[in-house]
């Protein structure tokens, strides 16, 4: 027996041994994944030499003696960095991610195939100016010139397989992905039409105040179609609420005399993250700021004289046509006067797994495509009598908003961004620009659409006389302030116009909380500004839901034994979102809590869309606006919430105290409100995604200027999570030049797990931390010279 066990042990101890000796064999091959970062390297799609220098977190600082040859050596190093990221970026967009993921992604492979976005790219590309197209050209020749060396592909990248070779079309994959995060409104329009079914005007203008009272109940009647089936269609971090921050000030309130623009655009916290950042060096100019692997330009960032950021606005730029089929004829449809036979194409779409593609007849309507064949409940074998049809136009094939940002990034003034701004189509953002001339401007440039009846919040019959689009609000007519008498400028996503505006660019607009909050702390800042200044007010963690809300949901609820402690900690609360304290914790919960008990049973499975407890919209039903409190509680005396929110506090306390102990006193706000920047495809392994990613402690709510947004459809014990927030911060002061600007990114340069600069700037960003992108031309042991092939001494 003792024989036998030592022979036991023996094997085992030599599988182990083998195992060791395989996994690092396997670590050793992957890590020649890692870019290489110093020496020469000899690529033809180059004209001259091109010198890249990595600072101590890999942001590469490129001089080259062309705009073509800074191009391609930037499309090389998003290779080298993220090419995982290219590579799905461009499957996702062309409807291939079943090729890879199974059926469980057919329907979202079959959206884009629907939207055609890969043909759309290649006429796109025909209307974009010859600068644009050959900047386009350039940055796929160092893409390739990457490919071209038959590089070890990251562990990712092993189990997908080597991408196609990059095309200039395929950067256009990038713009139609941010398009289509930043324009959710066709979404909001099925929300509406399914709210209107059932419940009465008051509780809807409730939930959304700017809601008409119109009765929608006639259009659902024509429509045959599964509403939450359509709506739940985009993949979550799709249609996440996308939120940013901007401002700028003029010289006179400077310390430096020329004007500050600070900006953090907020979207899904990921890895990889949206931003890479890079310095470029030309003899025409300086670049610093944030690129996006696809595309070879700086979305933001700054030149040697130009600053500009960028905010979503949020306005109703995509409408869905019901579209009502001929009798018995499924390729027609009615139009007023008779009917209409639809466009129609054949795609076919490749699954893992399956022997055969599925097949997908497109139609399209001279609205748009029909988005409800997406759903595969619409073909139904009884024919549905209606389907849904997507106006919008970032799917015009001469949309040129590549040729903008191209020429943004080259102005040399605020005038000149102006005018290069007017090619801009989709999506609409706010765009922040500041000038060393001392010029500061606001302007949203896009194509928005000016409708002959209705405001875009219900889908629209497409067979009736007189609806539809009239035409695109005039250029010279969007929003646009330049210098204005203020001296300052500032956007949060809040209302961008006023009432006298002639055009209706949203029925309703998303709060106005933080662009309040950066307006006080404008004001209280000390005289003159500086970008430390600036810098205090983008990492600002003060909420606005405590300022609403608090008293009066504390003289809502009676103390008792058991709530006695937590009122008192929320009595002593300054309002502020730090993670080592238990005020946030409790306040969240409850209005967690309180948002339940009030909307979660009326609105049935509509609730997902409300989940997140909006402060207004909760103060609006506390003054029993819509009757809500009344429904949930009519026998309430001391007001018609009192005993709801009594409860919902009670229901909160419990469920903390299950997740964290008994003591709330030792609760902390940074033990349920944390990130992981969690992997779009290695965190959904088992223990992997928890080995490579940070468990971070954050700061902030879904109201803070420096956001912490939240999910609220999770279970408890992975409620509050931080998923939404400031993937970039940069501050710019146009009096200093632009080594001077200030810059961050949530997580890293690089998308392979085995890089150190995977994750190296996640708690730097926690933390508060800026960079700046000077060009630190002494890091010689992390300088690579890029060389013309076709100039190399060996040839």
């Amino acid at each position: 027996m003792r024989a036998v066990l030592r022979w036991t042990g023996r094997i085992a101890a030599a599988v182990l041994i083998l195992a060791v000796i395989a996994g690092a064999a396997g670590y050793g091959y992957l890590r020649q994944s890692l870019p290489q970062t110093s020496g020469e390297i000899d690529i033809a799609a180059v004209d001259a030499p091109v010198t890249v220098t990595r600072d101590d977190h890999g942001i590469p600082t490129i001089a080259a003696d062309s705009r073509r040859d800074a191009h391609a050596a930037l499309g090389f190093l998003h290779a080298q960095d993220r090419l995982m990221q290219l590579a799905m970026v461009r499957r996702v967009a062309h409807g291939k991610l079943s090729e890879l993921a199974g059926a469980g992604t057919l329907r979202i492979d079959k959206l884009m195939r629907i939207l055609g976005f890969r043909e759309l790219a290649k006429k796109q590309l025909q209307h974009l100016s010859e600068p644009t197209r050959a900047a386009l050209d350039a940055y796929a020749d160092g893409v390739n010139a990457f490919l071209a060396r038959d590089p070890v592909l990251p562990p990712v990248l092993q189990v997908v397989g080597e991408p196609e070779p990059w095309t200039a079309a395929d950067s256009l994959a990038w713009l139609h992905i941010m398009q289509l995060q930043l324009s959710g409104n066709w979404r909001e329009e099925i929300t509406n039409a399914r709210l209107a079914d059932r419940l009465s005007p008051s509780q809807i203008d409730t939930l959304r105040p700017s809601y008409p009272e119109t009765a929608a109940t006639t259009i659902l009647s024509s429509l045959d179609l599964p509403l939450g089936e359509l709506a739940s269609l985009l993949p979550k971090g799709a249609t996440d609420v996308s939120a940013s921050n901007a401002w700028a000030v003029d010289g006179t309130r400077t310390a430096g005399g020329g004007p500050m623009l600070a900006n953090d655009p907020h979207l899904r916290l990921q890895t990889p993250g949206y931003w890479y950042l890079a310095r470029i060096e030309t003899p025409e100019m300086t670049l610093v700021g944030a690129t996006s692997p696809g595309i070879p330009f700086h979305v933001a960032g700054r030149n040697q004289h130009l600053a500009w950021g960028l905010t979503t606005t949020h306005s109703d730029t995509q409408d869905l046509f019901i579209e009502k089929l001929a009798p018995q004829n499924r390729d027609r449809y009615r139009v007023p006067g008779g009917t209409r036979a639809f466009e129609t194409r054949t795609e076919h779409i490749a699954v893992r797994g399956e022997d055969e593609p599925v097949t997908v007849e497109v139609r399209r309507s001279r609205h748009g495509p029909v988005i409800s064949d997406a759903v595969p409940e619409a073909g139904a074998a009884t024919r549905p009598r209606s389907v849904l049809a997507l106006a919008w136009p970032a799917l015009r094939p001469d949309d040129r908003t590549l040729d903008a940002i191209r020429s943004v990034n080259a102005a040399s003034s605020v005038d000149a961004a102006l005018t290069a701004l007017d090619h801009a189509g989709a999506p609409q953002q706010n765009i922040f620009l500041a000038d060393d001339a001392g010029n500061i401007a606001v302007t949203a440039p896009a194509r928005v659409p000016v409708r002959k009846n209705g405001n875009g919040m219900l889908p629209i019959p497409g067979w009736e006389q007189g609806r539809g689009w009239e035409r695109f609000i005039p250029r010279d007519a969007l929003p646009q302030s330049v210098n204005p008498e203020r001296g300052r400028l500032v956007n949060a996503n809040n209302r961008l116009v006023a009432d006298a505006y002639p055009y209706s660019l949203a029925a309703h607009w998303p709060p106005p909380d933080r662009a309040e909050r950066i307006g006080r702390l404008l004001d209280r800042a000390e005289r003159p500004l500086t970008l430390d200044a600036m810098e205090a007010i983008q990492l600002d963690t003060m909420g606005a839901a405590p300022r609403l809300l608090r008293d009066r949901l504390l003289r809502l609820a009676p103390a008792s034994g058991e709530t006695a402690p937590a009122l008192d900690i929320l009595r002593q609360w300054d309002g502020g979102m730090a993670t080592d304290t238990a005020a946030p914790l409790i306040f969240t919960a409850w209005l967690d809590m309180l948002n339940r008990a009030l909307f979660a049973e009326p609105l049935g499975p509509l609730f997902t869309d409300f989940a997140r407890p909006e402060p207004r919209r909760l103060r609006r039903a506390l003054a029993g606006a819509g009757g809500w409190c009344r429904d949930a509680a009519p026998e309430d005396t001391a007001g018609p919430c009192a005993r709801v929110a009594g409860q919902a506090l009670e229901t909160a306390l419990t469920r903390l105290e299950d997740r964290f102990g008994g003591d709330v006193r030792s609760w902390r706000w940074g033990d349920a409100h944390r990130t992981t920047l969690p992997h779009t495809l290695l965190s959904r392994v088992p223990v992997l995604g928890g080995l490579l990613h940070p468990d971070l402690a954050t700061p902030g709510g879904d109201e803070t200027v420096n956001r912490g947004g939240m999910r609220y459809s999770a279970a408890f014990g992975e409620r509050y999570e931080h998923v939404h927030g400031a993937g970039l911060r940069s501050l710019h002061d146009l009096s200093r030049p632009p080594g001077s600007s200030r810059f961050m990114i949530a997580g890293g340069q690089s998308s392979n797990p085995l890089s150190p600069h995977y994750m190296d700037l996640a708690r730097p960003w926690r933390d508060g931390k800026y960079l700046k992108l000077v060009g630190d031309s002494k890091a010689s042991d992390r300088t690579l010279r890029l060389l013309p092939a076709h100039h190399s001494p060996e040839r």
